[in-house]
């Protein structure tokens, strides 16, 4: 079927097939590589068949889209899910058997819907050393946070909140950076997390704060400049006063990262 007729209609061939009722929408304009195909149908095979064994739910959703050079698929359901990380199943068990270029995760995830996405999102990284994780979130936790960015230095490693993703453009950005390695955060995340600074913050000028703030965000300093209407030159001696007074060394790798995480863990 995926073969001779292509992703979109075999996508439906597998819904169809599915004990529990799954609401089909897909828009895929052109065929696309062969290993592509293969990948997309084989992740929507094994969320159908947890859909079918274990999630308990009435009904589901398969959506695939191409957004630019994008493939999106989603498969939601409403039942109550039952992954068992010892078992080999849930975000570690996916993340071995898939090995995605990015691990998109929601915050809230089953059985207790609360926080089990972010807390599960480090021992991903812990399980898998540097695997790119974006995580998606309504409101700030702290503590997770702090803990995810400060996995393996902080590098491929991201914190959005979900009204971001509305915006598609940026939205695919941010999965782009964390694919390669950046860090990205959700300006948000960034207010919420330097709200409550500790004495390492108080060495720095209000507008060393306010670079410091703008670099978690991801941006370069050129875009720094254009944010704060100031030129290269400033921002090179902000940066380099930032370094200074957080004790950041020029021989140490990843001092931009490490200036970000040192907010985050000193935010408490």
């Amino acid at each position: 079927m995926l073969a001779d007729h292509g992703l979109g209609p075999a996508l439906a061939d597998l819904a169809d097939r599915c004990a529990v009722p799954v609401k089909v929408s897909t828009d895929l304009p052109r065929r696309l590589p062969p290993a592509v195909e293969s990948a997309v149908y084989f992740a929507a095979t094994e969320a159908l068949t947890n859909v079918d064994r274990h999630s308990g739910a009435d009904r589901a959703e398969l959506t695939c889209r191409l957004i630019g050079d994008i493939l999106a698929l989603q498969v939601t359901d409403d039942g109550a899910g039952g992954a068992d990380p010892a078992a080999g199943t849930g975000l570690i068990g996916l993340a071995d058997r898939h090995q995605p270029d990015v691990l998109i995760t929601d915050v809230r995830m089953p059985p207790g819907f609360s926080d089990e996405g972010l807390r599960a999102a480090p021992q991903v990284r812990q399980h898998r050393p540097g695997a790119p994780v974006l995580a998606l979130s309504q409101y700030v936790q702290r503590t997770y946070a702090a803990e995810l960015l400060d996995s393996d230095g902080g590098c491929g490693v991201g914190y959005l909140l979900k009204d971001r993703i509305g915006h598609l453009t940026e939205f695919f950005e941010a999965i782009r950076q964390v694919a390669d390695g950046g860090t990205v955060l959700d300006p948000e995340v960034v207010r919420q997390l330097l709200r409550h600074r500790r004495d390492p913050l108080l060495r720095l000028t209000p507008r060393e704060r306010e670079v410091l703030a703008l670099m978690a965000e991801g941006k370069s300093n050129i875009a720094i400049g254009q944010s704060l209407v100031i030129g290269q030159a400033a921002i090179s001696k902000h940066i380099s006063n930032i370094m200074g007074k957080l004790g950041l060394h020029p021989d140490e790798g990843h001092r931009r990262v490490l200036a970000v995480l040192t907010y985050l863990r000193e935010s408490g």
